[in-house]
């Protein structure tokens, strides 16, 4: 691919990026029938009991209240603003350090640049 183009002609240099391995996930359902307004975000590392979303009826009278069963980071998360009883809202990654992963992919976004932004044109 580099010789048609396609890649950079020399490999770029990447900073060593730990990995870290889940001991498990799960997702967290909902508990009604109801319209989502989500607190919690893509990558962010919640505690036990933390409120990741509020459901509510057409109305805007809350329903219910989605809370995080463990201390984990968020990996998926659905983004319809509608749910219904026992519908997948959020995947998350429960870790031995939750801190300390939240930390790097804290310095993992913060750190990426998109070097040619003509390839999202």
């Amino acid at each position: 691919m580099r010789e048609i183009g396609m890649l950079n002609k020399r490999q770029r240099q990447g900073h060593k990026i730990p990995k870290f391995v889940a001991r498990q996930s799960g997702w967290v359902r909902a508990t009604e029938n109801g319209f989502v307004s989500h607190v919690a975000q893509l990558g962010d590392h919640v505690n036990k009991g933390a409120l990741l979303a509020i459901i509510a009826d057409p109305y805007g009278t809350e329903l219910s209240k989605v809370l995080c069963p463990e201390e984990g980071v968020i990996i998926g998360k659905q983004n319809i603003p509608l749910t219904q009883e026992g519908e997948a809202m959020y995947h998350i990654a429960y870790f031995r350090k939750p801190d300390l992963v939240a930390e790097h992919l804290e310095l993992l976004q913060d750190n990426f640049v998109l070097e040619d932004p003509s390839i999202i044109d």
